[in-house]
């Protein structure tokens, strides 16, 4: 039994690493990824590393085919369209939750992790950490949804953060800075209406926040060519 729960446990570290480099944009879309890879890195069992890679398959994230094996899922403009309105549906009823617990404990103290969490955000754009950046931003919006103290949001939302990441890589204008992608500044207002009970603002601020990531992709743009990596998870 307890070997079972080691399996377990170190599966989902691997899947862990894999869906944290997509957020820091160190593995890129179309990828392919090799067991072998891993297992020289990490030291794992190809067991261990295939039931990481199921898990990720599962939610969309790596794609598996038999004559090209595993590799990073790369998002049309129709899968773009579809995930953005899937956050917007999340996102919003997560925002209500938020405020019904404010309303019910006459207090805005669990927001304080928020605006934490956003100025490490602005941290890290203004000194141009762009890895860091963008984790920092992607984490505002799976933190918030875990004060919602709904699970099945929370895990709704998890899978769609990499593939939003995966789009950005796939399609966004580089004629526009990373600071108007999932801007901190929107975070900074959405965080302030919350804290406000202005339900009307605080939803209308974050389909604005939503719709802008998707206003700045440029979906004439094409996937461009990757190559194998020999390791993932160290830096060069």
């Amino acid at each position: 039994m307890k070997k079972e729960i080691r399996t377990i446990d170190l599966s989902i570290q691997v899947s862990e690493i894999i869906y944290n480099s997509i957020l820091t944009k160190k593995i890129k879309p179309g990828l392919k990824i090799y067991e072998s890879h891993i297992q020289a890195e990490l030291g794992f069992s190809r067991s261990i590393i295939r039931k990481g890679f199921d898990y990720l398959v599962s939610i969309g994230v790596l794609v598996y085919s038999k004559n090209r094996g595993v590799r990073v899922a790369t998002p049309s403009k129709e899968d773009a369209n579809n995930i953005y309105f899937a956050r917007e549906v999340i996102e919003i009823a997560t925002l209500d939750l938020i405020i019904d617990k404010i309303e019910q404990n006459s207090s805005s103290e669990i927001l304080k992790s928020m605006y934490d969490q956003i100025l490490s955000e602005e941290k890290f754009a203004d000194s141009n950490q762009d890895a860091n950046h963008t984790k920092a931003s992607c984490d505002f919006h799976l933190h918030l949804s875990s004060l919602s103290s709904n699970p099945y949001l929370v895990s709704s939302l998890k899978p769609l953060i990499p593939l939003s990441i995966l789009i950005a890589s796939i399609y966004e204008d580089k004629n526009n800075s990373h600071k108007s992608f999932c801007s901190h500044q929107d975070h900074y207002e959405i965080i302030k209406a919350i804290e406000n009970k202005d339900r009307a603002l605080a939803k209308s601020l974050m389909l604005n926040h939503l719709n802008a990531c998707v206003s700045h992709l440029d979906f004439s743009k094409k996937l461009k060519k990757t190559t194998p990596l020999s390791h993932i998870f160290v830096e060069a």
